[in-house]
């Protein structure tokens, strides 16, 4: 009986002991999931450093996109500035001119105005002359000495054309008057100097005539003089 159970146990050590032997042995197959495992952490940090450079290139290029934009829109700014400044400087020469034309307007009807009464006063006395003339001539038809009542008629005469002179001029000056905002630039200058120019020839004109109208005065004295003497003489004659 003893052989028996000996050679029994023996077997069922030659039975059990592959499957001893292979739960022992080192594994290759027990290393494989460590391995995928790592391959697949690789693969995700590749994954996630070619999602970083994607996400990375994607910031820079949205970057230079806004700087691109940014860089237009201040462009974009500049121009409308510009093209606002433009526009206010426009206007500011559109309202100047419109200033200076009424300017302009208001002083040659100032001047036109002023000039029409100078022109009156010329024609006035020019009547005075042209009566007194006439007053001379028939007193020397009566012998009666008219030498300084003459001459100071011909001064007379002489200073209403002076004036006649000047005025003329002067409406010349005031006809030049519709070019002056043709020269926007020197506009003021013209302005100044236009108005300086009429306002000598205007003094002109008015002290010519004070110059006639003392002259009138002159010989009218004189004619009442003469006139005087010639009542005393018939006077004295008839008694």
């Amino acid at each position: 009986m003893k052989p028996i159970k000996i050679t029994a146990m023996v077997l069922a050590m030659l039975v059990s002991a592959p499957l001893v032997f292979a739960e022992t042995e080192p594994s290759t197959t027990a290393t494989a999931p460590a391995k995928t495992r790592m391959e697949l952490l690789r693969e995700r940090a590749d994954a996630i450093r070619t999602k970083a450079s994607t996400t990375k290139e994607n910031i820079r290029e949205r970057e230079d996109a806004i700087r691109a934009k940014a860089s237009t829109t201040r462009e974009n700014l500049k121009e409308k500035v510009q093209t606002a400044r433009e526009n206010i400087q426009e206007k500011k020469t559109e309202w100047k001119n419109a200033f200076d034309t009424r300017k302009i307007t208001i002083l040659k009807r100032t001047a036109e105005n002023t000039l029409r009464v100078l022109n009156a006063a010329i024609v006035r006395l020019e009547k005075i002359a042209t009566r007194i003339d006439s007053r001379i001539a028939k007193m020397e038809a009566n012998n009666i000495d008219m030498t300084k009542a003459k001459a100071d008629l011909t001064i007379a005469r002489q200073k209403i054309a002076d004036a006649k002179t000047a005025l003329a001029s002067a409406k010349t000056s005031i006809a030049d008057m519709g070019t002056w905002t043709k020269e926007a630039s020197t506009t003021q200058n013209i302005m100044r100097d236009g108005q300086q120019k009429i306002k000598d020839q205007t003094k002109l004109v008015k002290d010519s005539l004070k110059a006639a109208h003392a002259a009138l005065i002159d010989v009218v004295k004189e004619l009442k003089g003469k006139e005087g003497l010639k009542k005393a003489t018939t006077t004295e004659a008839t008694q």
